[in-house]
């Protein structure tokens, strides 16, 4: 029994590690997203005017593909433009954290930061077909309620740290002074 597993895999995660490898298509079973996003990527064109197809369900479209129907209804243009907005927020809130006095504050704007721009990237290869992670969301463009919680708390952090310089008070520490005790 065990040899047959090896030598013949049937199974869910063997089809998605196929799929995955793009050595199998399907025209319903694993893939299929990644297929019909392919598929509707040639219609994109400069300054937009597509519609999209019935290949995928609507609701992945404005949901998790916002990003790709964007890139049909408005175009290429406009998709660039808005992955540069969001790129530039996150640059640009990084370099504020960066810069902050405060230690505290520093890690955390760092951190946001680059958690944001993570899912920047993630969002922007799950629209073109490439899944890294199962759920990909970026403030001001997916919703759901866990996806909009998260992104709404790391945006309050990053505009705190880019509104103010000296988030939280630091007070200065001197060098480390030993107590002299008499005592040899």
């Amino acid at each position: 029994m065990a040899g047959s597993l090896f030598l013949r895999p049937q199974t869910y995660l063997y089809d998605r590690l196929l799929t995955a490898l793009g050595l199998q298509h399907t025209d319903d079973g694993p893939g299929f997203t990644r297929l019909a996003l392919q598929y509707e990527q040639t219609r994109f064109s400069l300054f937009g005017g597509s519609s999209v197809s019935d290949r995928l369900p609507r609701e992945e479209l404005y949901s998790t593909y916002l990003l790709h129907s964007i890139f049909l209804w408005f175009g290429i243009a406009a998709g660039i433009l808005i992955i540069a907005a969001l790129t530039f927020f996150a640059l640009y809130s990084m370099h504020c954290a960066l810069r902050q006095s405060n230690r505290l504050a520093m890690l955390l704007g760092t951190a946001a930061s680059g958690v944001l721009l993570l899912e920047l990237f993630n969002y922007v290869l799950t629209n073109f077909g490439i899944n890294l992670f199962y759920t990909a969301s970026v403030p001001f463009l997916s919703y759901g309620l866990t996806g909009t919680v998260a992104n709404s708390i790391l945006v309050g952090i990053l505009l705190g740290i880019i509104r103010n310089r000296n988030v939280l008070y630091e007070k200065e520490s001197g060098p480390a002074v030993i107590p002299d005790t008499g005592t040899v």
